[in-house]
């Protein structure tokens, strides 16, 4: 059992189960290619996918999209700046970091190879 897995798989079932394509996704243009996008986004990376999962990806010029959910190359990313907010709330203890700013100051640049990070 993976939670990315079982994240990426409940994504999948309220989509379904809600008709969101057919309602509010398909509202603002969202297409079954984007849920797939939102699930490879929690898995992180082709190899973190469960088996048998066909990896559609955004291209190379997009490749640092992945980092943003599931940062492999740093560990720098949203569902670690969840997890201070939340841990640090439930266990009232204050928090000096402030990852809105981080996040707000963030840019994609290329990296020596010519690939966007």
């Amino acid at each position: 059992w993976q939670h990315e897995h079982a994240s990426a798989a409940l994504f999948r079932r309220v989509v379904d189960r809600e008709g969101l394509l057919d309602g509010v996704f398909g509202a603002h243009g969202l297409v079954e290619q984007d849920v797939k996008f939102v699930q490879e986004l929690i898995f992180g990376a082709p190899g973190d996918a469960p088996p048998g999962w066909v990896w559609a990806g955004r291209g190379a010029d997009k490749a640092f999209l992945y980092e943003i959910v599931a940062n492999h190359r740093n560990g720098i990313d949203v569902d670690k700046f969840d997890y201070f907010r939340r841990d640090a709330y439930h266990l009232n203890i204050p928090v000096s970091f402030d990852c809105d700013r981080l996040i707000m100051h963030a840019r994609a640049i290329r990296d020596p190879a010519g690939a966007w990070t």
